[in-house]
């Protein structure tokens, strides 16, 4: 697997030109604040961390995330000097992965602005989603596999999302998240603008009645239209 920085480059400049840089940010402020009752003055941690691991990939019992949710310690967040301090921190927790930590740190971060200064040094968290959309747009490269046949559609056999590993044959977590600071910056933003292939992929890309409303309709490769 290869990552294609041009059309990194291109996405991040779509996204720009169609003013969508801040549509999934705005859209979970007003979840989390109308449907879950976030105070936006002062954010309840708990809450959102709590939030945050409900999207892993595997599900726990209703104990043992409760669990989970006892481990988390907003105080000492609260005074953790840099993002990647908090995502060290953080991923010790057992039951939590990096998309889990990079989660919590764009909802504490991007949307409510806790440690706004950690804005520029977010990772844009690695879902099935946000991998589908690179695919489908050519972003990353298959070199010739197939993604119904050899992938079966598992985001995790294109990307290896573990950030302490330099992997051969899949694009690596670190290798993405650089690729996405780098064409996000040529216009000035952070790299989690790149969230916006969630929304990209889950409300347009995936579906058959809207994908050619997709900011990122024209670079889809043949394969994946409707």
């Amino acid at each position: 697997m290869q990552l294609q920085q041009d059309i990194l480059d291109e996405i991040a400049s779509r996204f720009v030109d169609a003013e969508v840089t801040n549509r999934h940010v705005q859209h979970e402020y007003a979840l989390y604040t109308n449907v879950y009752g976030i105070n936006e003055v002062d954010p309840e941690l708990q809450t959102l961390f709590d939030l945050a691991i409900q999207n892993r990939a595997r599900s726990l019992s209703p104990a043992d995330y409760r669990v989970l949710s006892d481990r988390f310690n907003a105080e000492a967040f609260l005074n953790y000097d840099t993002r990647s301090e908090a995502f060290q921190e953080l991923i010790q927790i057992d039951d939590v992965g990096p998309k889990i930590v990079d989660e919590f740190l764009r909802k504490a971060v991007h949307v409510f602005g806790i440690n706004s200064e950690w804005e520029y040094d977010l990772h844009v968290p690695l879902d099935t989603h946000v991998v589908k959309a690179l695919v489908k747009t050519g972003a990353i490269d298959r070199e010739g596999e197939d993604w119904e046949a050899d992938l079966n559609k598992n985001y995790q056999r294109v990307v290896n999302v573990n950030p302490n590993t330099n992997p051969r044959k899949k694009v690596g977590y670190s290798d993405l998240q650089e690729g996405f600071e780098e064409a996000a910056s040529q216009h000035d933003l952070p790299r989690i603008v790149f969230d916006e292939l969630w929304v990209e992929h889950s409300r347009f890309i995936s579906n058959p009645l809207l994908q050619s409303q997709s900011t990122l309709s024209e670079l889809l490769l043949p394969e994946f239209r409707y």
